[in-house]
């Protein structure tokens, strides 16, 4: 069978996401919290009505805890896929020197540059960073034609490498890509593809936000 849809899905709630002094914790120590827990199994709910225990899947996986601890939860409610593999590339992006005293004059420069191009201090190149999103993302679509192909790619991963996968696969402009919003945790993005036009698109929305003057 060839490919059917890819699922970008982003952890549940975090330790981090209900504290922001933990900004500092490494992706080894952030775990979801008890309401994660509970948004994973209602998403596994959910999803679980759409999948039969012939459907083929791959998985990639951030390799975060809390990315790791969410295809825990998920993994009862899909079928067992072919492959899981954690890729460093789809990690958290890292902000750096960034503090919670400096972070919004961090984000104000972020959004000035630009977010695809700005360099955090001591942290992560945006374009390095995408470019290693869009390396992984040619790769897991290869073959997508092919009867061998999974029917089902899942990714799991964060907000900013879930949006900046669906810019490699929608052609999402720069300009267009500036207000996405970062979507809430345990949010799915499920993209289709078409075979015949060997192309990608979504009926999920893209959420935005109001510029920032």
């Amino acid at each position: 069978m060839a490919l059917k849809s890819i699922l970008l899905i982003r952890h549940g709630e975090s330790l981090e996401d209900v504290d922001a002094t933990l900004h500092t914790a490494t992706d080894d120590q952030i775990s979801l919290t008890n309401n994660g827990r509970i948004q994973a199994r209602n998403f596994g709910e959910t999803w679980s009505v759409r999948f039969t225990s012939d459907d083929t899947l791959a998985v990639y996986l951030s390799p975060s805890l809390r990315a790791r601890e969410m295809w825990d939860i998920l993994s009862k409610y899909f079928p067992k896929p072919l492959t899981i593999e954690v890729d460093e590339r789809i990690r958290n992006l890292n902000w750096g020197s960034t503090t919670l005293e400096n972070r919004s004059q961090i984000e104000a420069e972020r959004y000035q540059v630009g977010v695809l191009h700005y360099q955090f201090p001591e942290g992560d190149n945006t374009p390095e960073y995408v470019r290693n999103i869009g390396e992984l993302v040619r790769k897991v679509i290869t073959g997508r034609q092919n009867e061998s192909s999974p029917e089902y790619i899942v990714i799991v991963t964060h907000g900013f490498a879930l949006r900046i996968i669906a810019r490699h696969l929608l052609h999402i402009s720069d300009v267009d890509f500036r207000w996405l919003r970062n979507p809430p945790n345990g949010y799915c993005l499920e993209i289709t593809y078409n075979a015949d036009q060997d192309s990608f698109t979504t009926t999920t929305p893209l959420l935005r936000m109001s510029p920032i003057e």
